[in-house]
């Protein structure tokens, strides 16, 4: 991923939500794990919509799979 230029951090400026987050929130476990390990996603970074992290969105929905994954 970062070798072709993408930003696993971008923030959308429509939702104001990161990729990450929105793997997490839709239990997409496979883009969780290749934004992480090969994104280089940060986990803790906050959404500009409500200050929210993907770790925290994976604690919220009770998901240990997703919660260990980051």
């Amino acid at each position: 991923m970062k070798e072709g230029g993408a930003d696993a951090d971008l923030v959308s400026p429509a939702s104001g939500v990161t990729p990450l987050y929105l793997a997490v929130q839709f239990g997409h476990l496979n883009v969780t794990k290749v934004l992480v390990e090969e994104g280089g996603a940060e986990v803790d970074k906050e959404n500009t919509d409500r200050g929210n992290t993907a770790l925290q969105r994976a604690s919220q929905v009770r998901d240990s799979t997703k919660t260990k994954c980051l």
